[in-house]
C-alpha cells in the first residue's frame, strides 16, 4: 500500500499535493522583478506574458448567515416582523445534475454561498432554514425551521415582486 505523498503510476492513479505545492495560476516575483507563473504542462515556473492580469475570483453574493425579517403569516416563525437568521436554502424545481438530498420533493440542501451561486442564486420555488430571534432569552433559537417559500423573507420579497412588476 503507497504511502501518503508519494507518486502513484499507472493509468489513472493520481498523486497527491504536497503542501506548498505550486498549481495552476500561481504566481510569483523573483529577485529581478520579473513574474514568474507555474505551468504543469512544462511542470515549472515559466515567465509570465506582460498582457496577463491576475485573474480575481468574484466573491458570491453573501446569503447564508445573513439576519432579515419574515414578512409571511405564520406564528410558529415569529409572526409578521419577526427577525430570522438565514442558515440554508432548499433549492426546488431545477435540473440538480449533481444528486438530490431528497428524492421525494427533488429539492437540495445547500448551506454554502458558493454552491449556491454555482446553482444560480436564490429562485422564486426556494425554501429557507432560518433560526428565530428570541428576545426573551436575548439568542438565536436552537430548532430550525423551515420557510417553504424563501420569498416570505424581507431578503427576497423585494426581488420577487420586482420581477412580478416586470412580467
Amino acid at each position: 500500500m503507497p504511502k501518503d505523498n508519494v507518486k502513484r503510476s499507472g493509468p489513472g492513479k493520481r498523486r497527491a499535493r504536497k503542501f506548498g505545492e505550486p498549481t495552476y495560476g500561481d504566481r510569483y516575483t523573483d529577485l529581478n522583478g520579473v513574474t514568474l507563473i507555474w505551468s504543469p504542462i512544462c511542470n515549472r515556473y515559466l515567465p509570465a506574458p506582460e498582457d496577463t492580469e491576475e485573474v480575481v475570483k468574484p466573491e458570491p453574493p453573501r446569503v447564508i448567515g445573513l439576519e432579515t425579517v419574515y414578512v409571511g403569516d405564520e406564528a410558529r416563525y415569529g409572526g409578521r416582523g419577526a427577525r430570522v437568521k438565514l442558515t440554508g436554502i432548499f433549492c426546488r424545481g431545477r435540473h440538480l445534475c449533481v444528486g438530490q438530498d431528497d428524492e421525494e420533493t427533488g429539492s437540495l440542501y445547500v448551506h454554502d454561498d458558493h454552491r449556491l451561486a454555482q446553482l444560480g442564486g436564490v429562485q422564486p420555488g426556494d425554501g429557507a432554514e432560518v433560526h428565530c430571534w428570541l428576545p426573551e432569552e436575548g439568542r438565536w433559537g436552537i430548532v430550525a425551521h423551515e420557510i417553504p417559500l424563501a420569498s416570505e423573507l424581507e431578503l427576497f420579497a423585494a426581488k420577487s415582486s420586482r420581477k412580478k412588476a416586470k412580467k
